[in-house]
């Protein structure tokens, strides 16, 4: 996994050097200029990727807003448009390779593969951890939101394969998943396309103490 790591940070610095002058996209981590859909970056995107289920998850730039009848050309090609970001951006789920003579025609223009750190909360990134979150040496306990285009049952597996704990499934309803991580993998378990968004487990509701 660490060469993987190794191998989108070089595909991070090709995808800086091809961005376009257009409006960045806002994330919470901050700003990303999405470079142009090019031949090469497809081919790039397909080298580093990580992919589960045959799945690839990462960020794309249309041209416009997408309608009922665009929706279905996308998932006529593998591709499923999740979450609206900014700027005429959405994350996505893609299944089979990804390229332009494909993509180009259904409105896309740009590209992005996020970085481990973009679908991470900062808390999390922080020298000092939520304390409530650490509830066992070396590792920390989050929630992961699991694409709409997965299922939780499939994403479970993953995470089992991966070697990470399930804590909870309370939430499983909302796409979302408990799980304890090691630190040291906490931005391997973010790059995997069954995840969406990383954060801190929440404190435990605390009783309220009523004055006698």
């Amino acid at each position: 996994m660490d060469r993987l790591i190794t191998k989108l940070t070089i595909a991070f610095l090709f995808l800086s050097g091809l961005a376009q002058a257009q409006a960045p996209v806002r994330l919470r981590t901050g700003d990303v200029t999405v470079p142009e859909l090019t031949d090469a970056l497809a081919d790039s995107l397909n080298r580093v990727l990580p992919r589960t289920g045959g799945r690839a998850y990462l960020l794309l730039q249309l041209d416009r807003l997408p309608d009922a009848a665009d929706r279905k050309r996308f998932a006529a090609a593998g591709v499923e448009l999740e979450q609206y970001l900014s700027d005429l951006s959405y994350t996505a789920a893609v299944r089979g390779p990804i390229a332009r003579a494909v993509l180009r025609p259904l409105g896309v223009r740009g590209a992005w593969a996020f970085r481990p750190e973009q679908k991470i909360d900062p808390a999390l990134l922080a020298a000092k951890l939520p304390a409530w979150a650490t509830k066992a040496a070396g590792t920390v306990n989050v929630l992961v939101r699991v694409p709409k285009s997965i299922t939780v049952g499939d994403a479970v597996a993953a995470f089992l394969a991966a070697g990470h704990k399930v804590t909870t499934l309370e939430w499983s309803t909302w796409h979302v998943v408990g799980l304890q991580v090691s630190l040291q993998r906490l931005k391997a378990l973010a790059l995997m396309p069954v995840v969406d968004y990383v954060q801190a487990e929440p404190p435990q509701a605390q009783p309220l103490h009523y004055p006698s």
